[in-house]
Order: structure tokens, then sequence, then C-alpha cells
């Protein structure tokens, strides 16, 4: 067989180009018993796949068993209507039943004496409470001091700038007297 035109199949075979044609007859050519050696590498491969696809061949009624199956697997075990209803209907049963036993744990025979001394215990925590509030906030209280006695010194601050300008007051007062006594000398 030519080797040229081996080469050009070869091309086209690892391109994914070839036809069952071609391939036959890469087939033949690698099971000859005298392939030079350029081409021993892939002799197993094709080798390999013709006996693979000798050795696996498929009955006639494969391919109307596996359609049969993908049809039966497309169909619903339980139709879906059916399955929407048990949800509901199983849902509705599940609150049913724990509206009972909810009922059931409930005690509705509640005594005059009992009620008293909910009663008391919740004002006693109340008053606690309350007593711990207060205790919380005389610390907040101090620091309405605190800013009563910054009013007050910023009352001395506004006193303070008034004895500045004072100051400059006299200050202009005193220039005219150094000036007369500059004069003097």
């Amino acid at each position: 067989m030519n080797t040229q035109r081996i080469e050009i199949l070869l091309d086209k075979f690892f391109e994914g180009n070839t036809s069952l044609r071609e391939e036959e007859e890469l087939r033949a050519f690698f099971l000859q018993k005298e392939i030079p050696d350029k081409f021993l590498p892939l002799k197993d491969l094709f080798v390999y796949a013709g006996e693979e696809s000798a050795g696996t061949k498929l009955d006639k009624s494969f391919d109307h068993r596996l359609f049969r199956k993908i049809e039966e697997s497309k169909k619903p075990a339980i139709s879906t209507y059916r399955r929407i209803y048990i949800y509901i209907a199983s849902g509705v049963a599940a609150t049913v039943l724990l509206v009972i036993g909810l009922f059931n744990l409930v005690d509705t025979s509640i005594d005059q004496s009992d009620l008293e001394t909910a009663y008391n215990q919740t004002r006693n925590a109340l008053i606690f409470v309350s007593e711990k509030l207060n205790q919380g906030m005389e610390p907040a209280a101090k620091v309405g001091k605190l800013n009563e006695g910054l009013q007050e010194a910023k009352k001395l601050s506004a006193f303070e700038k008034g004895m500045e300008n004072l100051n400059k007051i006299s200050e202009i007062n005193n220039k005219p007297k150094e000036m007369l006594i500059n004069k003097n000398n």
C-alpha cells in the first residue's frame, strides 16, 4: 500500500475528518504483517480499534429496548396533581396533630391563687429592675451638675474677656500720659 496515501489518511484521522471506509483502509493497513518502522507506534491503536469494533456488536432489539426504557423513565410514577394533593393533605394532618397536642399541653384550669402569685412575682421583678435602673441614673445626675458648673465657668470667661478689654482701654489711656512725660524729658 502507498505510504503517502497512509500519511494523508492518518492526518485526516487525527483531525477527525475520515470516513468509515477510510478508517477501514487504515485498519487493513495496520493489520498487515510488514509495516514501515515509522508507522509501528500507531499499529496498536488501529489493531485495538479493529478488535473492539468486531467484538461489540449490538443485537437488533437493542435500540427498541433502549427507547422503551427512555420512555418509561419519562413517565412519572405518581401524577403531579396526586403528589401535590398528598403534600397538602399531609401538611393539614400535621397541623391538626400539632394543634391537638398544644391544647392537651395547656392546662386551662388556673385558680385565683396562681394568678395572685404570678402578679406578685411580676411586681417584685419590676420593682427590682426599677431600683437598679435608678441606681444607674445617679451618675447621670452628677453629669447634669457638671453641666451647671460649666455654665458658671462660661460666665467667668465672659468676665475675663471684659477684663482684657478694660486693660486695652487703660493702655490707650496711659499712652498720652507717657507721651507727655517723654516730651518733657
